[in-house]
């Protein structure tokens, strides 16, 4: 009797400790970015606002495109993640995921994972495509020590101890040179137009 109900906390357990928590970023979306996470056994924010909390649990937030938004997690992972390695005593993002367009990125995701021997860490930021803001198309190409791939609407994978995620990019609609010229125009003929207007 007491060897089944043993066994039965140890299958109980296994089947706890088999559940991986995840994050999908779904950045398909031309104007927002779609964050979905679950199975942050001590919970799951974004932007500094609880998203999810507990096993079977979810969440999601749609946010704006173009702005970095931070999320942080913790999940256990049983003490198997490794502490990441550090540069000046700064820690240096383990997951990084960028797209980009002429190896130049516009968005992705970057993050550092941690662990206290039992219940695992993971802080980063993650940022969708859009060409009018920033992104993440400001740093040198030669100066991005990480790998740019293409924003064509692809999903990428990565993953941690007992965490897995997926990033999908947004297929980036490249300007034609037609359509460049024409939005030129466009601005040119306003700019004359808001001058007579003063004049």
């Amino acid at each position: 009797m007491k060897t089944a109900r043993i066994l039965a906390l140890l299958l109980s357990f296994m089947s706890i400790s088999a559940q991986a928590a995840y994050i999908h970023i779904d950045d398909s979306d031309v104007d927002t970015i779609t964050i979905t996470a679950g199975d942050f056994e001590d919970g799951f924010s974004v932007n500094g606002e609880l998203l999810t909390v507990g096993l079977g649990e979810s969440g999601s937030i749609t946010l704006e495109d173009g702005l970095p938004h931070f999320f942080t997690g913790r999940w256990v992972d049983l003490g198997s993640l490794p502490t990441g390695p550090e540069i000046d005593s700064l820690p240096v993002p383990e997951i990084v995921l960028l797209f980009g367009l002429d190896n130049v990125p516009f968005s992705g995701m970057g993050a550092i994972r941690d662990t206290d021997g039992f219940m695992g860490s993971i802080e980063g930021l993650f940022v969708g495509f859009d060409p009018l803001m920033w992104g993440l198309g400001t740093p040198p190409v030669e100066d991005i020590p990480f790998p740019v791939y293409a924003q064509d609407g692809s999903t990428k994978f990565f993953s941690a101890p007992f965490l897995t995620g997926t990033f999908t990019s947004e297929a980036a609609q490249v300007p034609e040179p037609a359509m460049v010229g024409l939005l030129a125009l466009g601005l040119a003929g306003l700019g004359l137009r808001r001058r007579r207007t003063f004049a």
